[in-house]
């Protein structure tokens, strides 16, 4: 797999407490041959020269619960001579919806995307997508190199909740039950009061930061940071620490490669790897008595638009976080979210999470 660099950091943090393409799709197409074998992506997969479907199923783990689809992504990455032979259907399986997808705009290193399918709106977020491809004239032998499924979904929270945020897209993200927690850990008991602490001053307005993080000297250091690899199954150790490279201020940032046997030094290596899933969580903090409360942090990325992405979220039960996620080429930039919405609350989470998809970064 190629990856691409990792110009992407988190600078410090507060949290203030006051007192393209659209696809439809035709008429008649049903799923092929159901009682096909699902296999999952691998390296390689061979679309057969029969006639006969490969069929390809895929889940997302980070899928929230109770939730549904708003937008849908397809890239699929096929090694193939003549594409006017090869034929694609994507669908749920839970569904009676099939769509074709045409790879007739592919481009010259194989890659062809959908993006913005907006056809499977509405479904139920919890479910497996199901590709199947096809050969249909024989003679030519021909492979699925890689295939990313990246979906929004719906969030319970009102779009008011965030403040300022800069081309960010809202959506709704679970942390994995398998995620590996690395370092750090929360019980529901464990709560950080947002009353004024003894020693404390109001500012002008009458507020208070009951949390500032600069990434330096040492990270984490917090009791309420958890740090996990939500993807335990990839063979790799890779998580978020903190690194020099681009600070936003001081002499360092939090950076989603950072950690771990396998993660990389950015001053040396500047590609990413694929198939990452990395949380960094803090809390839970007490806004039961809070009138007002608002997140605040800088943000810089150089990523794959749409298919990788860095995502940043609130939570009141530490599992399922709504926010808004950011992919692209973007300079320093200062993100805000209310938290609002939350206040009353005894329990909640802020978090960052980055992905990265198992095929080719550009």
């Amino acid at each position: 797999m190629r990856s691409t660099k990792l110009t992407f950091a988190i600078g410090l943090v507060s949290l203030v407490i006051s007192l393209f393409i659209f696809y439809k799709p035709a008429e008649g197409y049903s799923p092929q041959q159901q009682n096909l074998p699902c296999v999952g992506f691998t390296n390689d997969l061979m679309i057969p020269d029969d006639g006969s479907y490969l069929q390809i199923c895929v889940t997302d783990p980070s899928a929230p619960e109770n939730s549904t689809i708003a937008e849908t992504n397809v890239k699929l990455l096929i090694d193939h001579r003549d594409l006017s032979q090869v034929e694609v259907l994507l669908f749920r399986g839970d569904s009676k919806l099939v769509l074709p997808l045409s790879v007739d705009n592919i481009g010259a290193d194989g890659i062809v995307k959908f993006n913005q399918i907006h056809d499977f709106d509405g479904m139920l977020s919890k479910g497996t997508w199901v590709l199947q491809i096809r050969d249909i004239v024989p003679g030519i032998v021909g492979t699925v190199k890689g295939l990313s499924i990246a979906s929004l979904y719906e969030t319970e929270k009102t779009l008011s909740s965030m403040t300022n945020v800069n081309h960010g897209r809202p959506t709704s993200i679970r942390i994995p039950e398998n995620a590996n927690i690395i370092s750090g850990s929360y019980q529901t008991d464990e709560v950080k009061e947002s009353e004024i602490p003894q020693g404390y001053q109001l500012d002008n307005e009458l507020s208070i930061t009951i949390m500032s993080e600069s990434f330096e000297p040492t990270f984490p250091q917090m009791t309420w940071w958890q740090i996990s690899d939500s993807n335990p199954y990839d063979g790799k150790e890779i998580y978020w620490d903190d690194d020099s490279l681009r600070p936003f201020s001081g002499y360092w940032g939090a950076w989603p490669a950072r950690g771990g046997a396998d993660g990389i030094d950015p001053t040396i290596d500047t590609d990413y790897p694929a198939n990452m899933d990395t949380w960094m969580v803090y809390g839970p903090f007490d806004l039961s008595n809070a009138k007002s409360a608002e997140l605040t942090f800088q943000l810089w990325r150089d990523i794959e638009e749409i298919y990788d992405w860095i995502f940043c979220g609130i939570s009141e039960d530490g599992n399922i976080f709504y926010g808004t996620g950011w992919d692209g080429n973007v300079g320093w930039e200062t993100e805000t979210l209310s938290l609002d919405s939350y206040m009353g609350d005894s329990n909640v989470w802020i978090a960052w999470y980055f992905h990265s998809d198992g095929s080719y970064q550009i």
